[in-house]
């Protein structure tokens, strides 16, 4: 086989790969036309066949370039979805994204900034970038859409006195966060914590090592992104997180979390669901951690970090 004939499928292989993960992560959120459906599916079929001897078949070279449209989930601005469609490189090179949205010029160029951001940062570290960006894109839109249903309450409430329904809704507020644990003796935490990429030997071992040494379970998924789920007793998953952010990152973010007050050690041990450590996952296997993350219950915890909407059911 050519060399430059071995680049194309190996490429191809690499692009399967990730289309993959981004489907085990939104399914019925990747939105693919007929013609595009066809095209991955001829994209497998040539990848399977690569080891093949027969001079007729078709190759790599064949193959148009595989495409799509990501659905936000969860997140809307002026009443319509967000979406973020793609055509990845056949040379490589940066993938297309182009983002449809029904907001204002202004904030579409704004997400439209983040897109191409993202699309040159991986293409320049030749890493897949699909699952970055709809991580990125999600918490710009979901920001742009606070922002939109914040401007439309004070439109509502100039129209109103609302002084004294605003002190009694901020006393509420106030009120919330110091009664999260009440009088719990221990308390199970668990994070999901998201990184732009995790890719340096001694982060992934200190990583591993750390979950070990502070009694903790969970998944750590290396490469981009990388996310990281455990739990543990609060206090070690605190330390844990305080021990991370100590390490450089170019971006670290606990985009999930959950505390089950208990009464007892012993309820918190049962309680667990993740295996004991930190147990490190391939690079391209994010379908596996999302399923890890279902079996153990925590799938909710998962989908909320990586901007998912809840699972069907849930």
């Amino acid at each position: 086989m050519e060399a430059a004939e071995q680049a194309r499928l190996e490429a191809l292989e690499a692009q399967l790969e990730e289309l993959e993960a981004v489907r085990a992560c939104y399914d019925e959120d990747l939105l693919l036309a007929a013609v595009e459906q066809n095209n991955l599916q001829f994209a497998a079929a040539v990848v399977a066949r690569s080891g093949g001897s027969g001079g007729g078949a078709a190759r790599a070279v064949d193959v148009p370039s595989l495409s799509g449209t990501l659905r936000l989930p969860g997140v809307c601005l002026s009443g319509q979805p967000v979406d973020m469609a793609f055509v990845l490189p056949k040379q490589g090179g940066a993938p297309s994204l182009q983002v449809h949205t029904n907001a204002s010029r202004q904030d579409a160029g704004r997400l439209q900034q983040v897109a191409d951001s993202v699309a040159a940062e991986c293409a320049a570290d030749g890493a897949p970038c699909l699952l970055v960006a709809a991580s990125q894109l999600a918490e710009a839109a979901q920001e742009l859409a606070e922002q939109e249903a914040a401007a439309v309450e004070q439109q509502q409430a100039s129209a109103q006195a609302l002084t004294a329904g605003s002190s009694s809704q901020a006393g509420a507020a106030g009120q919330r966060q110091p009664q999260q644990h009440g009088g719990a003796l221990c308390v199970l935490s668990r994070r999901c914590i998201v990184f732009h990429h995790i890719k340096n030997l001694s982060k992934r071992k200190a990583i591993v090592q750390w979950g070990g040494e502070l009694g903790l379970g969970g998944w750590s998924k290396p490469g981009f992104p990388g996310v990281v789920l455990v739990e543990g007793a609060v206090d070690n998953v605190a330390e844990y997180v305080s021990r991370l952010r100590q390490l450089r990152w170019q971006s670290m973010a606990v985009r999930a979390e959950e505390d089950l007050p208990l009464c007892s050690q012993q309820e918190l041990e049962a309680a667990r669901a993740a295996p004991q450590g930190v147990q490190e996952l391939g690079e391209e296997e994010m379908g596996r951690l999302a399923a890890a993350a279902r079996a153990a219950g925590m799938e909710a915890l998962f989908r909320e970090a990586l901007g998912l909407a809840p699972a069907a059911g849930s």
